[in-house]
C-alpha cells in the first residue's frame, strides 16, 4: 500500500472538513466537476493521486491544494 505524504494527509483532512462545513457529498462534487464519484472519493481518501483533480476539488471546496502538486503538468513535484 502506498504511503501518503504528510502534506497530502493534511489536505485530505482539510477537504473532508470542508465537505462537512459546506454539506457537499463526494457525489455532488463529482457532478459539479464532471468527475465520477469514485474518482473524487479515491482522490480525497488518498487512493489516487491526480494533481488536476486535487486542484479542482480544492477550488470547489475553497481550500488550498498541497504545494508539492501542480495543476499545469498534472504530476506531483519534488519527490
Amino acid at each position: 500500500m502506498k504511503t501518503l505524504t504528510k502534506e497530502y494527509l493534511e489536505w485530505s483532512k482539510t477537504a473532508k472538513k470542508a465537505q462537512i462545513d459546506k454539506e457537499m457529498s463526494n457525489k455532488k462534487i463529482a457532478e459539479e466537476l464532471g468527475y465520477s464519484r469514485q474518482l473524487v472519493t479515491a482522490v480525497i481518501n488518498g487512493r489516487k493521486e491526480s494533481s488536476l483533480a486535487i486542484a479542482r476539488i480544492s477550488r470547489q471546496l475553497n481550500i488550498s491544494k498541497p504545494k508539492s502538486f501542480t495543476e499545469n503538468n498534472c504530476t506531483r513535484t519534488g519527490t
